[in-house]
């Protein structure tokens, strides 16, 4: 197909159009927060989800945080209760261990073995005539130990 000498001079006359420049900061902005949102949707979910799912971190979180404000020597007996209530919700036979075997099972249940370290004298505090009290580096490693696990390892 040819080209008449009019056609040809109408598609001359077109090469000289150019489109108008089209402004995409705009659409570059609207997907950046389009993208912020939707992240921001997902962790918050996902967190949502991890409390809901198991409140007993919050919890313990909590009672930790009430525990800075005893004494030492009532702040010894308190976590040992706390950690065996936290052990007794997976084991039953938290309810019953003692000495070295309940060491083992907090060791066990938490894959650590700062429980029956020398660090954690404090642990054997029930079976001695003075106690050894439980200062505020113990309380932050035992509070690692449960802010670290987002569920039982169980």
């Amino acid at each position: 197909m040819t080209l008449s000498a009019e056609q040809q001079a109408t598609l001359g006359q077109l090469r000289d159009i150019a489109l108008p420049a089209v402004d995409e900061s705009g659409l570059d902005l609207f997907w950046l927060l389009a993208l912020a949102a939707v992240a921001a949707t997902l962790i918050s979910l996902i967190v949502y989800w991890r409390d809901r799912r198991y409140p007993w971190r919050q919890a313990a979180l909590a009672e930790l945080r009430r525990l800075d404000s005893l004494p030492p020597r009532e702040r010894t007996l308190a976590l040992q209760q706390l950690l065996r209530r936290l052990s007794m919700l997976q084991s039953a036979e938290a309810r019953v261990a003692e000495g070295n075997d309940w060491l083992e099972l907090l060791n066990r249940q938490w894959s650590t073995n700062y429980f029956s370290s020398p660090q954690a004298d404090w642990m054997q505090a029930r079976y001695q005539a003075t106690a050894p009290l439980v200062s505020n580096t113990e309380l932050a490693t035992v509070r690692a130990l449960i802010r670290q696990r987002t569920r039982w390892p169980w």
